[in-house]
């Protein structure tokens, strides 16, 4: 563009990229920087997964009516259930949280499998034992369960003598519905 300033060094013409333009400029740069972060901060780290987990486990349990107590050795905490007269009854479920997909395995036949470690078996389905919730959290955000002790024996009886290497994890919804039927069964 022609003008009657002229710049010594390019006589005739104005730098049209002057500061106001390069700050323009930089503010457009960051703001894709920003929303790139924006959108890579939209993915949840497995640290925050597992707290949204717990706490959308202690709402589902709260709305259900139902105690969730403290954790205990080796586990996330237990479901205790009221009875009619809502009194705490002491039957419970202990309660393992688990977050992230990492923690199932599927097979090419559709089927979900929970691999165990070796001190699983052992703590999740000894004699006489509280029976286990294995609750996953998946990415997705859906939340479902499998009673892990009655999976375990079932794995026990369907190998005697040999250690339970995984489990068929054919997990159900959590839900409050879904929590109002464990109920029931546990207060058989």
């Amino acid at each position: 563009m022609s003008a009657s300033y002229c710049d010594y060094d390019s006589p005739g013409t104005i730098d049209l990229n002057d500061v106001l333009e390069q700050q323009f400029a930089e503010k457009q740069e960051e703001g894709c920087d920003n929303q790139a972060n924006h959108i890579a901060g939209e993915r949840i780290t497995t640290a925050s997964m597992k707290q949204v987990m717990v706490g959308e486990v202690m709402s589902l349990v709260a709305s259900a009516y139902r105690i969730e107590a403290e954790p205990g050795e080796g586990m996330n905490g237990r479901i205790e259930f009221h009875n009619s007269k809502k009194k705490a009854t002491g039957l419970h479920y202990r309660v393992q949280l688990k977050s992230g997909d990492s923690h199932l395995r599927t097979l090419k036949v559709g089927t979900d499998k929970f691999p165990m470690k070796s001190h699983y078996e052992g703590l999740w389905a000894c004699r006489g034992a509280v029976p286990v919730l294995l609750i996953i959290r998946a990415s997705d955000g859906r939340t479902h369960f499998v009673n892990a002790t009655k999976a375990i024996r079932a794995a026990q009886k369907a190998n005697l003598g040999k250690p339970v290497r995984q489990i068929v994890f054919e997990g159900e919804d959590f839900d409050k519905e879904s929590i109002l039927r464990l109920r029931d069964e546990r207060l058989k």
